[in-house]
């Protein structure tokens, strides 16, 4: 997928704790960090511009979708859709066991929000 360094600080930003689900998702567990360092609103933009440049070049990932869990800012959760991903080989704790599709391999609210 293009933008590796960019891939690299939102992994980062979300712990590296992403995993893959059976459809080919890609799902970040929550978005944190320690104390406040990203802003509800900067981490909007941050899962805006991850969803274009999968919107370019998906490799193999179907979808991109963030817990709703942990510190992951509310509005983010309420400006996209809820989703549910299922991991390919984990079913313990997790804080995305509720989801939101930021992304997914058709044109979706993602593109709204690009634009607006």
């Amino acid at each position: 997928m293009g933008g590796h360094l960019f891939s690299a600080v939102i992994l980062s930003a979300a712990k590296d704790l992403d995993w893959r689900g059976k459809k080919g998702e890609l799902v970040f567990d929550s978005l944190e960090t320690l104390g406040d360092r990203v802003k509800p609103k900067q981490w909007e933009k941050l899962a805006m511009a991850f969803a274009k440049a999968l919107g370019k070049d998906p490799g193999n990932v179907t979808a991109l979708h963030i817990g709703a869990g942990g510190e992951t800012p509310e509005s983010l959760c309420k400006a996209f859709n809820q989703a549910s991903a299922k991991p390919i080989d984990y079913n313990g704790y997790r804080d995305s066991r509720e989801q939101v599709a930021v992304w997914s391999g058709r044109p979706s609210r993602w593109a709204w929000l690009m634009n607006r």
